[in-house]
């Protein structure tokens, strides 16, 4: 096989593969490979603000997204996991952690991205103490549905940061919507709240693609090399 068959069929299973990957369920911040955020409080307001849907907000790095819920009107607010300081959540959210809150009305919290994304997620948690079972469903910028995704968790007021953390990932940027939900709960499954937004927007290739890239652009100036010759 000749260096440029080489190189093109290299490039050409790397894009093939990024065209056709799907999104993935993934449950910490570090797997979402995270280097954004949208953190509630400066955003939104302090805690106890009520939010109107469709509301407004930038992450961290400068990207816009709109918060919505299909219960309309305002039925979001702002809460913070510190009850003794009056921040209204007493969960097992980490001490301090900007939540928001779909009010009990949900049944959903959905984020609009206007740029697409390559991943997204946050820590959720039921109101009501005892199992559930939290939904992300990913969109693309057309309003498809990339993908479902279901994680069980355990409601409690331990406020050890133990609320779990539900996302999705894909290879490329085509994730242009997320939706938050609970499928089950022990009661009242459209009332939930979620922590600060995690993003994945400037996504570097993994060791072995960037190791595959490499090869093809090795072998791409061998060839040169060889014909100069």
């Amino acid at each position: 096989m000749s260096a440029k068959v080489f190189v093109s069929a290299v490039l050409g299973a790397l894009l093939f593969g990024a065209a056709h990957a799907a999104p993935i369920l993934v449950t910490s911040p570090a797997l979402l490979g995270q280097n954004d955020t949208i953190d509630w409080t400066s955003q939104l307001g302090p805690a106890h603000t009520v939010v109107n849907s469709p509301a407004n907000v930038t992450s961290v790095g400068g990207l816009n997204a709109t918060v919505t819920s299909d219960g309309g009107g305002p039925v979001l607010e702002r809460l913070d996991e510190t009850p003794p300081a009056g921040g209204g959540w007493n969960g097992n959210f980490a001490p301090g952690t900007e939540l928001l809150w779909d009010q009990g009305i949900g049944p959903d919290i959905t984020i609009t991205f206007s740029q697409p994304v390559f991943g997204a997620g946050a820590q959720i948690q039921a109101d009501f103490f005892g199992n559930f079972t939290a939904e992300i469903t990913v969109y693309d910028t057309l309003g498809n549905v990339l993908g479902t995704f279901t994680e069980n968790g355990t409601s409690n007021a331990n406020e050890d940061g133990s609320a779990i953390f539900i996302g999705a990932l894909d290879t490329t940027a085509d994730i242009g919507k997320i939706r938050f939900d609970l499928t089950a709960a022990f009661a009242f499954p459209n009332d939930f709240a979620i922590g600060p937004l995690a993003l994945n927007d400037r996504v570097v290739p993994e060791p072995a693609t960037l190791g595959l890239m490499g090869l093809a652009l090795a072998g791409l100036g061998w060839s040169r090399r060889r014909k100069s010759a």
